[in-house]
């Protein structure tokens, strides 16, 4: 069994890189079962094939959603924090000019 962990994960690589990638792993695992339960949960409590098939996709939609909802509804504070930065850029501008 320890040949197979070593050729998997070679000592080499240290054991931080055999913890992360155990980690990884069960990660992974605990994805697929979640991805999978939904879907069997709502079969188990209904016939209609419409809910299972959106349950299925609704398991895939939400590592997208955030980025998409952060794209559109930013908060204030970051419009602001760029409004800032473009003001201090075109003065750092305005002040490199004046130095040529």
């Amino acid at each position: 069994m320890s040949s197979l962990v070593d050729r998997i994960a070679p000592p080499r690589m240290g054991t931080g890189f055999r913890w992360l990638l155990g980690s990884s792993w069960v990660s992974n695992i605990g994805d697929g079962v979640a991805l999978a339960a939904g879907p069997l949960l709502v079969a188990s409590q209904t016939s209609n094939a419409f809910l299972v098939a959106m349950a299925a996709l609704l398991g895939l939609v939400p590592p997208f959603v955030g980025p998409i909802v952060y794209l559109f509804l930013r908060p204030p504070d970051s419009i602001e924090e760029r409004r800032d930065r473009d003001l201090e850029n075109r003065a750092l501008e305005e002040r490199l000019a004046d130095r040529d």
